[in-house]
């Protein structure tokens, strides 16, 4: 991956070189002061606009925007980023000379994604922060290039209803209305667990309230999955006692990506839209399932039944983590919680999300947030009783992939990567 973008980076270096800009990637320590720095002087507060002079230009500058702390940014340009929290986030920036001086640089440009993943079309690069100045047309050249070359279907961007991004409207991004996105911050996962885990007989064997969020080193993401899904196990042993279910979480394998993809197409099939997936099992095997560097993760939901010793799927949560240089820092994004009919109403899906909001917590993340359709009046009120809440002054761009094809780089293929 990193081959690819700096290819991308240098391809592009060569064409605009005059001496006096340039598009690189961060350094850890380094730079990581620079770009703090960077945001700070946007002045993004809780109760801030976003500067007028960023209202012109495409920009996710929110007015609810909170930038991650120093130590934040630290951390995800680390090399053990993707070891400790499994996924590493993206910074590219443009650079202007300031005088003669080959060693006085300025951030003037700067552009922040991570890979994600869609169940229905495969990976996915979203763009978390977009603060483009007078460089969007380049910044969005590189960032569809790249997207096109790590075979992103979709690049999507949040922006606030008033400052959708003018490269937004001319490449004509599809704008999505109909889907809302809902979160739980810190407080709002604490309170879920309390509600449905965090029992003094057997409590999460860290204690939720006491994780730094972020700040210091913590145990591998795969071995925290593991261990919230234990412990959720227990209390939804405790839950269907007796009620002649057995019903438990697990995490997906390899040997599940044919199971994940029937789920898909029965979520689809709710949907009204089976015709929208295009990926197939392989493609859950190539980017998760209990691949060694996942870009999503998923937790199956598992009815067992005991007296002919068999199991069957009833349902699935599938995630990945994010991080936003305009938004707090890392958040835990759920793609897809599909449980089968006949097996809601059984608290599958309260635990499933108490579940990931452990998981969240422990992994430092500012924000859990998923989307939902507007239709779909069951499950917002579902999610409004675990004290979830609607960022209703955000609006979904997608380009799709046609679009990400027509403004990447035309003389640029995989081929000059070697990856």
């Amino acid at each position: 991956m990193y081959a690819i973008i700096e290819n991308i980076l240098n391809h592009i270096n060569v064409d605009v070189s005059d001496g006096f800009i340039r598009f690189r990637r961060p350094l850890a320590e380094m730079d990581a002061k620079r770009m703090h720095e960077f945001l700070q002087n946007l002045k993004i507060t809780p109760t801030s606009p976003p500067p007028s002079a960023l209202k012109k230009k495409a920009s996710n500058v929110l007015a609810t925007g909170i930038i991650p702390p120093l130590d934040s940014l630290k951390q995800s340009l680390s090399s053990t980023c993707v070891e400790y929290y499994g996924f590493q986030p993206i910074f590219i920036f443009a650079e202007e000379r300031k005088g003669d001086d080959d060693n006085d640089w300025q951030i003037c440009s700067l552009a922040q994604w991570s890979f994600g993943f869609s169940t229905w079309k495969g990976r996915v690069m979203n763009l978390d922060a977009f603060i483009p100045g007078k460089y969007e047309t380049m910044l969005i050249k590189i960032l569809t290039t790249i997207a096109k070359e790590m075979d992103c279907k979709r690049l999507v961007h949040q922006s606030t209803k008033e400052s959708v991004g003018l490269f937004f409207k001319l490449h004509n991004a599809v704008e999505l209305p109909e889907w809302l996105t809902m979160e739980l911050n810190t407080s709002g996962m604490i309170t879920l667990l309390n509600k449905t885990m965090f029992h003094r007989e057997f409590p999460p064997s860290n204690e939720i309230k006491s994780v730094p969020r972020g700040t210091d080193k913590i145990q591998n993401t795969r071995d925290i999955i593991e261990e919230a899904v234990k412990t959720t196990n227990y209390f939804l042993a405790k839950k269907s006692k007796g009620s002649g279910r057995n019903i438990k979480l697990r995490v997906a394998s390899q040997s599940d990506a044919d199971h994940v993809l029937n789920l898909v197409k029965g979520l689809a099939s709710f949907e009204k839209a089976v015709e929208e997936v295009i990926v197939s099992s392989n493609t859950y095997r190539r980017d998760g399932c209990g691949v060694k560097n996942p870009i999503f993760h998923c937790i199956l939901v598992e009815s067992l039944n005991d007296e002919s010793n068999s199991s069957q799927i009833v349902g699935m949560g599938l995630f990945y983590f994010g991080y936003s240089a305009l938004h707090g820092g890392r958040y835990l994004f759920l793609e897809d919680l599909f449980i089968e009919k006949q097996y809601r109403g059984l608290g599958c899906g309260t635990y499933m999300l108490s579940c990931l909001a452990e998981i969240s917590l422990k992994i430092g993340c500012f924000r859990f947030v998923w989307q939902v359709l507007d239709w779909n009046v069951s499950a917002i009120e579902f999610y409004k009783t675990i004290g979830a809440t609607m960022c209703t002054d955000l609006l979904t761009l997608r380009l799709n992939y046609d679009r990400i094809c027509e403004s990447a780089i035309p003389q640029f293929t995989s081929m000059q990567c070697n990856e």
